[in-house]
């Protein structure tokens, strides 16, 4: 059994301001599902987690006092076998699931909005390589949602920390799938696959890949973002949302049915902090079955995901 709480660390302030000036953010689930080679965005590769699930959102942002709106990513084409050459490659070479149900301009016209009226595009980076920006929202007056990207692609690559360590038991209200763990559920049931056992309550489960041939153009400059993202995420005011989190999916609110901007409030920080767990390997196995089974085109599975070996892609 693990140890008491451990008591965190006094984050450093973000010196954010309070105003009146806010934004609404609706997150969107773009149904682009991914499934990775673990190697090429994490390290340690831990047996069990050889590939990674990423679902995909994008955020519609809009400012109402002046009326304008724009999107900040929007995920990927349904029809991925019409991309240019080079990222094609990469997904039949490298990508071992793809599966999309929707383009981002059927979603947004689903949910009433017209695309015609969007006023900008904010890509975060150039999917399938990754190059990032990030952009902090404020939501009220003193809340703010901090729309990621990918910054990073897991919520064990920048937790826990020292500033929000990992609590000896995950409490009941956290997303753990419900017919494998307890509620609560001891957490030494995850900390057993930590690459740092003596801190495994206060450090990330990951570091960013350092491998020859990996997705980052500049790994330790890729390590330095991610790293900051510590006292981000310690601060009780912000909300972070990396694209690929599936730990939102049971918490938010997803567009048209709603928006991020009462985040805390409804207490969504503490109940998504920790979904990531549930992907983690307990025993050397997976935690979770492939987002996607394979390569998907128009509803078939035209190459299997197993197709990969787990270095696929590597150089």
């Amino acid at each position: 059994m693990a140890k008491q709480d451990i008591q965190p660390k006094e984050r450093p302030s973000l010196n954010l301001p309070a105003s009146d000036s806010t934004v609404e953010v609706s997150i969107i689930n773009t149904t682009t599902d991914i499934v990775v080679p673990a190697w090429a965005i994490v390290q340690p590769v831990l047996k069990g987690h050889e590939t990674m699930n990423m679902p995909t959102f994008a955020f519609l942002v809009k400012n109402k006092k002046l009326d304008k709106k724009i999107m900040f990513d929007l995920g990927c084409r349904k029809d991925w076998w019409n991309f240019a050459p080079v990222a094609y490659n990469l997904i039949k070479n490298g990508i071992p699931g793809l599966n999309i149900l929707k383009n981002i301009n059927e979603i947004l016209e689903e949910g009433k909005e017209d695309v015609g009226k969007l006023d900008g595009i904010v890509w975060s980076h150039w999917h399938w390589v990754i190059r990032n920006t990030v952009r902090l929202a404020r939501t009220t007056p003193d809340t703010f949602v901090f729309m990621g990207g990918d910054v990073c692609h897991f919520g064990g690559s920048y937790r826990p920390t020292q500033y929000a360590p990992l609590p000896a038991s995950i409490p009941s209200g956290v997303g753990l799938d419900s017919d494998r763990f307890s509620h609560p559920c001891p957490c030494t049931i995850f900390t057993a696959c930590h690459r740092d056992p003596e801190n495994a309550r206060t450090s990330p489960f990951y570091k960013v890949t350092q491998a020859p041939g990996a997705w980052y153009i500049d790994p330790p400059v890729a390590q330095q973002s991610v790293d900051r993202l510590e006292e981000f995420d310690a601060d009780e005011n912000v909300f972070i949302c990396i694209a690929h989190d599936g730990g939102l999916i049971p918490v938010c609110d997803w567009f048209p049915y709603g928006t991020l901007n009462d985040w805390k409030a409804k207490g969504w920080k503490e109940k998504s902090k920790w979904g990531f767990l549930n992907e983690l390997p307990i025993d050397g196995k997976p935690g979770r079955p492939l987002l996607a089974p394979g390569l998907v085109k128009e509803g078939k599975v035209i190459e299997k995901a197993d197709r990969l070996g787990p270095g696929a892609g590597q150089a």
